[in-house]
């Protein structure tokens, strides 16, 4: 997937914006939708569509919030968080499932012990006021703008 610069947005945090948001899903067309949504909101957007591009991604983007998809191919969401918790990476992380909501409620209750830095969890299909509103919520703003500091 391409670096999605929203023209019709709010440009980011050097605009005053909500930061810098990596999404991965394997389906192109919820990554787009995510991405128009996020960037009407304030964030600059870069999508993956698997765990090597989301990797690949992740140095050079540098993000203030990670959205992931749960159940992908190869390597699943929980797996790509607890990744990140191995390579110190303390980014915020909102997980989405169009499965079992038992997916998501395994992934928060290992982050409430404190293994995996998961925020939120969203079930498909996605309701867009709900994304919106958690995407420009406290948790999510707060920090993405403590990492930025």
């Amino acid at each position: 997937m391409t670096d999605i610069d929203p023209s019709d947005g709010p440009a980011g945090p050097a605009a005053g914006g909500m930061g810098r948001l990596l999404v991965v899903d394997d389906d192109p067309q919820f990554l787009r939708l995510i991405a128009v949504v996020a960037g009407n909101v304030g964030y600059v957007v870069e999508t993956a569509v698997n765990a090597d591009e989301f990797s690949r991604k992740l140095q050079s983007f540098a993000p203030t919030l990670i959205m992931s998809d749960i159940v992908m191919p190869e390597v699943d969401g929980v797996e790509l968080a607890y990744w990140l918790s191995t390579e110190g990476c303390d980014v915020p992380i909102i997980l989405i499932t169009g499965y079992n909501p038992l997916y998501a409620k395994a992934a928060m209750d290992l982050s409430a012990k404190g293994a995996l830095n998961i925020i939120a969890t969203l079930s498909k299909p996605i309701d867009i006021e709900d994304l919106e509103r958690l995407l420009t919520s406290g948790a999510a703003s707060a920090a993405g703008r403590r990492l930025l500091q």
